[in-house]
């Protein structure tokens, strides 16, 4: 609120009187962010023509810094497969604006989930789909693994025993 006065020469009486409410407003650069499941970060720019704070904060995997009228928000990589949603408030005297952060869960789809090989060994190539960085380890001395983007290719070494044999490569 503001009151703008007129005074007469002497500075003694005022002849004319008005007041003036300017409203206050609260606007973010981005009002819904996404992040993938590795996480990462994201600027948000506020302008307000008023005093604005964070009423309500982000949970733990959110982190938010404030400098000037700049939010730095940090996410986490998100290790389960269940999507995340989180907000927090801005506000000021009289306007409250919330900010939405969604992050997708993490996805790992391999095109054949179970190989079988014969006796003599042999390769195959399977494609692993993941919104996310993968690896892949084997605990066996008969298995070898190589990966080239999202191609797993799996050699199987011969089995010269004539006992079946059976092992797990973890992806």
């Amino acid at each position: 609120t503001y009151k703008f006065e007129l005074l007469d020469e002497s500075s003694e009486n005022v002849f004319y009187s008005q007041t003036f409410v300017i409203d206050d407003y609260i606007e973010v650069s981005d009002a819904d962010l996404f992040f993938n499941a590795d996480g990462g970060i994201d600027t948000i720019t506020v302008s307000s023509n008023a005093k604005w704070e964070i009423s309500m904060d982000t949970d733990s995997w959110c982190h938010l810094t404030r400098l000037d009228n700049e939010l730095f928000l940090k996410v986490d990589r998100n290790t389960s497969v269940s999507e995340k949603t989180d907000f927090f408030k801005l506000k000021t005297d009289s306007k409250e604006i919330r900010v939405t952060i969604k992050q997708e869960g993490r996805n790992l789809y391999v095109s054949e989930p179970y190989l079988y090989f014969d006796a003599d060994g042999g390769g195959k190539t399977i494609t692993v789909t993941s919104n996310y960085d993968w690896s892949c380890t084997c605990e066996c001395d008969w298995i070898y693994y190589s990966v080239n983007e999202n191609k797993l290719n799996i050699h199987v070494l011969e089995n010269d025993n004539n006992k079946r044999r059976e092992s797990i490569v973890k992806v």
